[in-house]
């Protein structure tokens, strides 16, 4: 499982919080080892990724 560098957290926490409707403040007071440069960054990359990707399920 994928953790932010220099800790032991994974990623998917953070897509979690934000999932459940909290604040990326509230994931970084809740986990202070992640910089707020790397919580932007790994969303800036998950943004990226799924804009590239041909989606399998289209809106109805």
């Amino acid at each position: 499982m994928p953790v932010f560098a220099g800790t032991c957290v994974p990623v998917a926490i953070l897509i979690d919080y934000l999932k459940a409707g909290d604040s990326l403040e509230r994931f970084l007071d809740g986990f202070p080892t992640v910089k707020r440069a790397q919580a932007i960054a790994f969303l800036d990359m998950a943004l990226e990724a799924a804009l590239i990707e041909e989606p399998s399920v289209r809106p109805a």
